[in-house]
């Protein structure tokens, strides 16, 4: 089962002139929107953003000195949506008053020493661009402020990756494989092939470098299988990542060679049943297990 996904950005409010908000302004303007929330029946301080015709509901489920930690929500359809029994699949209609609706939700960390937030990726719930409308709508939309979550990148990220010490699995996964990758496959018969339409499926690759060589602390490597991956698959290659360790006792963290910008798995299963603090709990673990390599590229930091 798959791991949900952290992305990074790098919150900033940029004036009227040009010129940027400190992190402290950014801090005391999110402490007065904190402030002057209304409060759940447990405890939790919120305010609604009306966008769309939907209401969006921020959550404080924290707010201190040194971090943030909001539950982002979006009302659902409620008749797109049932339980079932699992002895005989029977479905039944989800019970809901008239004055409740189904909600989706996704997380969203914001460490106020680095200003970087840290947006838990769940399909279907809202995406961080509600956060920034969020602070916009908040802020008035006046005064000329512009408030803005830049996805963390790095410039060329093969060169970033060679600096690490660890190094584990390279993968790379493409789309719409060709005959002759499908017959190299052990058990693909001509029937499967032609049964399952198997070339629409979807190659996954898995390589362990060996520990004994040294080929990864050279970049030209790395470049080398890029160049002819995006050569022999183009636009249907879907994938190419390498596990990376900053030290050789550090957490791992997977890099993405097709996007520039920094994403991190967390510990929380796609199927975990959790609550709030556990998904505090990793997804501060995630952000902190890579913090140090996010900030070398925050200019502004």
């Amino acid at each position: 089962m798959d791991n949900r996904k952290i992305k990074f950005y790098y919150l900033n409010g940029q004036n009227k002139d040009k010129t940027f908000k400190s992190k402290e302004e950014i801090k005391d303007f999110l402490k007065s929107i904190y402030e002057s929330c209304d409060t759940t029946d447990d405890g939790h301080k919120y305010k609604i953003l009306e966008a769309y015709k939907k209401n969006y509901t921020f959550e404080f489920l924290t707010f201190n000195d040194n971090e943030m930690f909001l539950r982002i929500r979006q009302p659902r359809p409620k008749n797109h949506y049932g339980k079932s029994k699992e002895n005989n699949a029977t479905l039944q209609k989800l019970d809901i008053n008239n004055n409740e609706h189904m909600e989706s939700y996704t997380f969203l960390y914001l460490d106020f020493e680095t200003m970087i937030v840290s947006h838990l990726k769940i399909q279907g719930t809202p995406t961080v661009n509600y956060f920034i409308r969020f602070l916009m709508n908040e802020n008035g939309y006046g005064n000329g402020i512009v408030y803005n979550c830049d996805a963390i990148a790095t410039e060329d990220i093969i060169k970033q990756i060679v600096n690490n010490q660890k190094f584990g699995t390279i993968a790379y996964s493409y789309v719409n494989p060709s005959d002759s990758a499908l017959k190299d496959i052990p058990g693909v018969t001509d029937r499967i092939r032609r049964g399952l339409q198997a070339n629409r499926s979807t190659i996954e690759v898995k390589i362990s470098p060996s520990r004994s060589k040294n080929l990864l602390k050279d970049g030209s490597f790395l470049y080398e299988i890029k160049k002819w991956l995006l050569k022999e698959h183009g636009d249907n290659l879907k994938k190419f990542s390498i596990n990376a360790g900053e030290y050789e006792d550090s957490k791992m963290t997977t890099f993405n060679l097709l996007n520039q910008e920094f994403t991190q798995e967390t510990d929380i299963k796609v199927d975990d049943e959790i609550d709030e603090n556990e998904y505090l709990k990793a997804i501060r673990a995630a952000y902190n297990g890579t913090k140090s390599i996010l900030i070398k590229y925050i200019r502004s930091i």
